[in-house]
């Protein structure tokens, strides 16, 4: 895998902590989550403790203000920075993936277990959001180039 040392995360990103690895718990998310609040303009988290192939692990939603680093996130939680990955679709997406909406082969939490600094529930109850797109409020075109691109994935 690509070092990620010094590259740009973007505006948003998924952390995946295991518990036995990090020795972590919501109490230590959220006090990593409250010293950077300045920074972090959406969070969410659950505990995926009934997922049958793998050990207890979080899962944390972040979107940012402005543009950040991977190893500036992984420093703020403690992490491997290869426990951090960019999102590659709308936030309001990507949290979906907390109680798993769109994988129902898969166990499915429930939104109130989520902890969110957003109101998560009436995001899990929304029709409206059936497909992943790209926000680009997220990930600003930077070149016209990106533009045809996107267009040419339709």
């Amino acid at each position: 895998m690509k070092d990620k040392d010094n590259i740009m995360c973007g505006l948003g990103c998924e952390i995946v902590m295991y518990e036995k690895v990090y020795q972590i718990n919501k109490n230590i998310i959220l006090d990593s989550i409250s010293k950077h609040a300045t920074s972090i303009k959406k969070y969410a988290f659950i505990l995926h403790n009934k997922d049958n192939e793998k050990d207890n692990h979080y899962h944390v939603f972040l979107q940012f203000k402005q543009t950040r680093y991977f190893d500036e996130i992984a420093s703020w939680f403690n992490v491997n920075i290869n426990d951090i990955e960019k999102l590659k679709s709308r936030y309001n997406n990507a949290v979906l993936y907390l109680v798993h909406k769109h994988q129902p082969e898969k166990y499915q939490y429930d939104a109130k277990d989520v902890i969110s600094n957003f109101d998560f529930t009436s995001l899990v109850n929304d029709d409206d959001i059936k497909s992943v797109r790209i926000d680009f409020d997220l990930f600003p075109i930077t070149h016209y180039k990106d533009i045809y691109k996107y267009d040419a994935k339709k």
